[in-house]
């Protein structure tokens, strides 16, 4: 009695392609991928892109309902650049993210670019035609702040650091771009800035974490929220509040007997760390980095004797959502048949997909 419209989607295309992509480690990079697959792949991809948007819009979901979902447009978004740049091309038109397009159409025509989104404003006249086009929740200072004043971050299953982490950290390209695009217009406000100062407000420092928690409670979902919001914070180029207090609160579930809910929960520990680091290389200021790196290595090191333990216990975690045929299942039991509010797969079927085999077979080995 239920009708699923499923076709492709970028998301599960760039997860299929990097399965295919790091399988083959003894073939040419030239040589992994067809050149005619590429073809086909980059008409496939510029003919999802919406003109005067310049985000990318599946037809079975369409625009009205993917714009009520920034994690699933903004995710999108990001899929088709790093495809597209996979294939030596480029959007047709201007993104968001600040990408440039090549005013190339699917079937290899020049595109028509009268109203098309352009990512070019530099003026305070330019920001305000800009205002039409972007993202409602990103044209200025008012906007933004009523947006995040909307996303809250508390306990339960809708509003936890995890879930909101998502939200953001799936549009944090888009910030990034948005708030140098505003400054090139004189505007005298960051949204980074903004950003960075909302989510310290929701800061634990007894913890590490985003969630309202002691140390003995520190669960999947809170080190899950660890990685949301420091990729958030790594997105808008900000240093996080205090990244050793994070880091020992995500190693403190990958030692935890607890079963995962889902294959995330298993890669996303291992993931933060690296989140984490990368945040102390590249934005935390010089005066606190040298100190935050000592501190991150001397965890490192008092680990080094456990590493065997961890990975085997991270083997065993995995070994729940095998399937017979060698792929890897969203949850022990099914698949997940939503990703980022749209509808994927079919729901309740206990079968491998895309998302958790890539993740399983490779983002954890990563």
């Amino acid at each position: 009695g239920v009708t699923y419209k499923l076709l492709p989607d970028l998301e599960s295309t760039y997860q299929g392609l990097g399965i295919v992509y790091t399988s083959l480690i003894d073939t040419k990079e030239t040589e992994r991928i067809p050149a005619w697959v590429g073809e086909r792949m980059v008409k496939f991809i510029k003919g999802l892109q919406d003109k005067e948007s310049g985000y990318f819009y599946h037809p079975q979901w369409g625009k009205e309902a993917t714009d009520k979902f920034p994690q699933r447009r903004g995710r999108d978004l990001q899929w088709e650049v790093r495809l597209l740049e996979r294939f030596g091309s480029a959007p047709t038109y201007d993104t968001p993210m600040g990408t440039k397009g090549d005013g190339i159409l699917a079937d290899g025509t020049p595109a028509d670019m009268n109203g098309a989104y352009r990512y070019v404003p530099e003026t305070k006249e330019e920001i305000e035609k800009t205002k039409k086009s972007v993202a409602p929740q990103l044209v200025d200072k008012e906007s933004f702040e009523k947006y995040l004043s909307e996303n809250k971050i508390g306990s339960g299953k809708y509003d936890n650091s995890y879930t909101v982490g998502n939200r953001i950290a799936s549009q944090g390209p888009e910030i990034l771009a948005r708030d140098k695009a505003l400054k090139a217009g004189g505007a005298d406000y960051s949204l980074c800035d903004i950003l960075k100062n909302w989510f310290d407000g929701y800061f634990n420092y007894k913890t590490g974490t985003w969630s309202d928690c002691s140390e003995s409670e520190i669960k999947y979902v809170d080190v899950n929220g660890i990685l949301k919001v420091s990729a958030a914070y790594n997105c808008v180029e900000r240093p996080l509040p205090d990244p050793v207090a994070s880091m020992r609160a995500v190693l403190s579930v990958i030692t935890s007997d607890a079963d995962p809910v889902h294959v995330c929960s298993v890669l996303n520990p291992w993931f933060a760390i690296s989140n984490i680091r990368t945040n102390v290389e590249k934005f935390t200021p010089a005066k606190e980095k040298e100190k935050a790196k000592k501190e991150i290595d001397k965890i490192r090191k008092e680990l080094g004797s456990h590493y065997p333990a961890l990975i085997r216990a991270t083997k065993e975690k995995l070994a729940l959502f095998v399937k017979p045929d060698g792929s890897f299942s969203y949850y022990k039991n099914n698949t997940a048949f939503c990703s980022q509010g749209m509808p994927v797969a079919y729901e309740a079927v206990n079968e491998g997909d895309l998302n958790a085999t890539n993740i399983c077979l490779f983002g954890i080995l990563g």
